[in-house]
């Protein structure tokens, strides 16, 4: 876990270096709509490692680039 200068001169959250995201439209703690936006957003596991299937199943911990 660490953190970096986003581009609005805000801190942000990063997990092994890579910057943290939600996307805007989960709303409820377990909504994984995100999952494989693009095919660039994905669920990470709390060690920070991709969850790359699209499973509904998918338990939502945060969200990676």
């Amino acid at each position: 876990m660490g953190t970096i200068t986003g581009v609005d001169g805000k801190k942000q959250v990063t997990l092994n270096g890579l910057p943290l995201y939600t996307f805007a439209e989960d709303t409820s703690a377990g909504d994984v709509t995100g999952q494989g936006f693009a095919g660039i957003w994905w669920v990470v596991e709390p060690d920070g490692t991709k969850i790359a299937s699209t499973s509904s199943s998918t338990p939502a911990t945060g969200y990676t680039k």
